[in-house]
This record gives structure tokens, sequence and C-alpha cells, in this order.
């Protein structure tokens, strides 16, 4: 007899074992399984493949690699930009994660839409702000020559300052959200228990606060480096040709025919992730944030945070008396970083000047009505909304029956089917889509809305997964098993009891599928072609011409997502309130 160990024993596992352990609720697993086989494991493997096999069999690619110093150079290049973004995200997340958790709740609130509506906004939306305030004729250098405190236009941007700047804002929420959710943990009393003992504002946060939310801090660094790694937009748009990183060099060469080359670079990019993630999980342990339970090492080095924390001890009567008012003042200053560039597409999308200028000399409407009136910028928004649709139907299909098994399932191996589910998030894009391209290709999907809805499902399911599990995580599970206990089967109870309870997060998650749909360029720059170009596409090959239409269509994008955020809160409250009414009728 096969000895279970998902109930906690120990001993020898076998065939009959593991059949029995992928039986029952565990077979819903294997929908969303046996999709990234087919859409991402394999198709990422053969791709990897070329790095040894074109244009010839060994190692040609992989030599060339050690031999060019350009790619090395890249290589560092990647390396800095990437480390000194995730750094700046821990730097200003961290004051603007405080103000928020330390607020009341008015200002918490509206603080959390500052920090959301930019995460949620299409990541071209907030590149092509920044053009409009860093360039040349941009907002920054106008206000700084009508000030008079400089005399000609600063460089601002087709440089590293602007590559770093675009990719903070960028990162910087994912930082926030991360480190807000780790701060509001900490208990209160612990805190106000410090204080009882002397400790003064910074004494409390350097005794208590910190060391209690280094894992999400932790977390927070390792999510935004190995993110900024793949980043491909950003320096495109922001940077020069010495900012270029791995990502870019890939599409370079791939663009160029040069499958071989493409390839060793991704192995080399696809190593660089790994080996980061395992390195911040190892000298961190705050990859949990993203994979509970797969953190069962220490945090490391916590004894040398107390050697700093002792020499502080001197500085505290100094910190103390300013660190509210400093906490106050940077969170305040990083959430009008975060929301300002969002915000002034807005208005420059009314200009009524043939190119961009600031202020606007006078406001219409010309340029929305240019934007509906270009038969490929409407076919662009309908295949967008056409794939985000099918987006939502193929995500949600796999996403809620695989976490409804891991949610029920005690078994070891589902916490290496979560991480195998959120695995999308870490691989860079830019392997994921050049992988799709190669086996569209093969299956006739390519430049199709079908193709392009498969391969934006990829990038979905991690998201999706994450909500629902989160979800599940606080569903009371007697629920349940009263139900079945009544006759209901595990169908029914699911329909019944589960579904309904956990809907607002069921949509929440179809929500963030569209949205992730609606802003994904790199599989739509691959795999969409022509006829299946979907609205990213279409802003990407106009990035040369950068006039007000752009703005315009940013705006309508910003809006869109706000409407979206806006009827996901609603119907969530919605629900709350229908719970309650229903408690206080019981």
């Amino acid at each position: 007899m096969a000895v279970d160990e998902s109930r906690g024993g120990g001993g020898r596992v076998t065939l009959e074992g593991l059949r029995r352990r992928l039986s029952g609720s565990s077979i819903l697993l294997w929908p969303a399984i046996g999709y990234l086989v087919v859409f991402y494991l394999v198709p990422v493997a053969d791709m990897l493949r070329l790095s040894v096999s074109e244009p010839a069999w060994g190692l040609g690619n992989f030599r060339e690699l050690l031999n060019v110093a350009y790619y090395g150079r890249v290589v560092v290049t990647t390396f800095e930009i990437s480390f000194s973004v995730a750094s700046l995200s821990i730097l200003l997340g961290l004051p603007i994660a405080l103000f928020v958790v330390q607020s009341k709740p008015l200002w918490r609130n509206l603080s959390m839409v500052c920090v959301v509506v930019p995460f949620f906004t299409s990541l071209l939306v907030r590149n092509y702000a920044w053009i409009f305030l860093l360039g040349q004729k941009g907002v920054i250098n106008e206000i700084l020559l009508e000030l008079e405190w400089i005399d000609a236009p600063v460089q601002l941007m087709f440089n590293r300052f602007g590559v770093m700047v675009g990719m903070t804002h960028i990162m910087l929420p994912f930082a926030v959200l991360i480190m807000v959710a780790t701060l509001s943990a900490i208990r209160k009393d612990l805190q106000n228990a410090a204080a009882s003992l002397g400790c003064g504002p910074f004494g409390v946060f350097r005794r208590v606060i910190l060391p209690l939310s280094l894992p999400g801090i932790g977390a927070a660094f390792t999510i935004t480096f190995v993110l900024s790694i793949a980043f491909f937009v950003t320096p495109a748009m922001l940077g020069s040709p010495r900012d270029l990183m791995i990502a870019n060099i890939i599409a370079s060469e791939v663009g160029f025919l040069n499958w071989g080359m493409g390839a060793a670079l991704s192995v080399v990019l696809l190593v660089i992730t790994l080996a980061s993630v395992a390195a911040a999980q190892r000298v961190f342990g705050g990859f949990a944030a993203l994979a509970p339970g797969l953190s069962q090492g220490k945090i490391g080095h916590r004894h040398r945070i107390g050697l700093i924390g002792n020499a502080l001890c001197r500085v505290d009567p100094l910190l103390n008396p300013v660190w509210r008012p400093f906490v106050r003042t940077f969170g305040i200053l990083g959430i009008a970083f975060l929301i300002v560039p969002v915000s002034v597409l807005i208005p420059l999308s009314f200009s009524t000047a043939e190119f961009f200028v600031f202020p606007p000399p006078d406001y219409s409407l010309k340029w929305y009505q240019a934007y509906l009136g270009d038969a490929r910028w409407l076919r662009a928004t309908g295949n967008s909304f056409k794939v985000a649709g099918l987006v939502v139907v193929f995500t949600m299909s796999i996403a809620v029956p695989a976490a409804l098994a891991m949610a029920r399932s005690k078994a070891r191996f589902v916490e290496a089917i979560y991480l195998l589910l959120i695995s999308p998030m870490i691989v860079p894009a830019i392997i994921v889509a050049i992988s799709l391209l190669l086996l569209f290709t093969k299956l006739g999907l390519s430049g199709s809305i079908l193709g392009v809805a498969l391969g934006h499902t990829v990038g979905a399911l991690p998201l999706a997964v994450i909500i629902m599990l989160t979800a599940l995580s606080a569903f009371d599970w007697t629920l349940e098993r009263a139900a079945m206990s009544l006759g209901a089967n595990r169908f029914r109870s699911t329909v019944k009891v589960v579904l309904p309870v956990i809907s607002g997060s069921v949509l929440t998650a179809s929500f963030l599928a569209f949205l992730y749909s609606f802003d994904e360029l790199l599989v739509s720059l691959f795999v969409s072609g022509i006829r299946a170009e979907t609205l990213p596409k279409k802003m990407w090959e106009s990035l040369q011409e950068i006039n007000p239409t752009i703005a315009a269509v940013s705006s309508l994008l910003i809006v869109l997502t706000v409407m979206v955020l806006l009827l996901s809160f609603a119907f969530r409250a919605g629900l709350d309130r229908t719970r309650g009414r229903n408690v206080n009728m019981s």
C-alpha cells in the first residue's frame, strides 16, 4: 500500500500513492497545468534549444557572447539599471507605505487610489507621459525656463536618467503595495508597547516596524529587481543606445532573424533572473509574498541589522522629532510622483496645437476626433476588446478550478504547482513572447485574435491564481462541509456555497485579467501581425508620431482603467452590503 504523505506522514512515495494524491478535487489542476505545458513550458524550452542548435549544433553562440565586449556591457547595464531601480523603489516606496498605513481612513483610501490607478494604467501610457514631461519642450523644461532657472532646455530623456525615472515610476506601485500589506499586518500593540517604554516615533520604527517588515521589503526588492531585469519598453522609449538592456538586444537579434544568438541571450537573461530570485530569497526570505509556504529559510542577516540599530541608538533623539513630518512629506511627494505623470496627459489631450506644447495654447476635441476618425486606431481598439474578452474567459475557466484544488489540498506537491502557475510572472516576458511566436507560426495561429488571446492568458493566469488563493485562504471551509453533510455533492457545494462567497474576488481577478490583456505589448508585438493588431501595438508603432493623438488615446485608456476599478469596487461593496443584510436577517 502506498504511503499518503499529504497527511503529514513519512514514507516511500509510489506511483499508486501519487495517483491517489492527484485524484479527486486535484483533477481540477490539470487544465491549468496542461495549458502552461502547451503554451508556456514546451515553447520556452523549444526556443531555448535554438541557443545550441542555430545556426549549428554547439556552444558557438555562447562563445560569441563571451568574446564580444558589447554583450558584456549590456549585461552590466542591465544589472546597474535594475539594481538602481529596485533600490529607488524601496527608498521612495517605504515612506509612501508608512504614510498610507499611518493615515486616517479617508487619507488612507485616497492615497491607495493614487497608488492603484497608476499601477493599473497602461505601461505604454505611463512612458508616453514621461516623454511629454521630460522632452526638450516638455512640461518640466517649460516650467524651468519660465522660472528662469535654466537658459536652455535640459536633456532629461534619451539617457540613463530618463530610463531610471520611467522604470522607477512603473515599479514603485509594486513596492508600495507589497510593503503596505506587510506594514498593515504588524500588530499595533507591539508599537504601543515600544512607545510606552520610551521609544519615540523613529525608535518605534527602528526597533519594531523595520525588523518585522523586512520580509515584505525583501519581497518588494526581489520583485522590482526581477521585473526590471526584463524591461523592454522603457529603455527603448526613454533611453539611448548606451542604455539598452538584455531584452532590447534579444528583440533586435530576433528581428534580424539571428535566432541562435537571440536564444543564447534569452538563456543568459533567464539564468540571471532565476539566480536573482534564489539569491534574494536566500538573503531576505521574502519571496513568500508571492508563494506562501515556499519560503522556509531564515531571514538573512538579521543580527547585522541589529548591530546597525544599536549604532542608531545615538541618533534617536535627533530623528524622533522630525520622523513623522519626514514620513508625511516624502509620502505625499512620492504619491505626487505616481499620480502627476498620469494626470498630466488628460489636459494635454485637448490641445489645439499640431505638436506637443505646454501649456496648450487652446483646447478642443480635434485629437479625439482624429482618433475616432482613423480606421486603423478603431480596428486596433476593437481587437484589444476582443482579445481581452477571450483572455477573461480562458483565464478564469482554468484559474478558478486550479485555485479551488490548491486551497482544498494539503499535499506538499501543491506548493510546486503553485510556483509553476505563478512562474510566468518571473520568466521574462520577452522570452515567452518569442517562444509563442515560434509555436504559433507552426500552428498557424500567428496573426490571429485567438493566438494573441492564448498568449495573453499565460501572463494573466498568475494574477488570477494569486487573487483567488488569497480569497480562498480566508474562506471558512466548514460551510462547504456543512452543505455536503446535507446531501450536496462537491460540484453543488462549490457552485452554491464557495463561489458566491468569493464572487467579489472572482470579479476582481476577471477585471485584472482584462486590464492585463488590454495593456500587454510584447506578445502582441510578436504574435498579432496586422490582422490582429492591438491598441498597445498600434501605440508602439506610433512612437515616432509624438502628437496629441497619443495623449487622447492614453487619456481614454486612463478613463477605462478608472472605470474598471470603480466597477470592481462598487460590485464588491454591493456584495458586502448584501452579505451584511443576510447576516442580520439570520
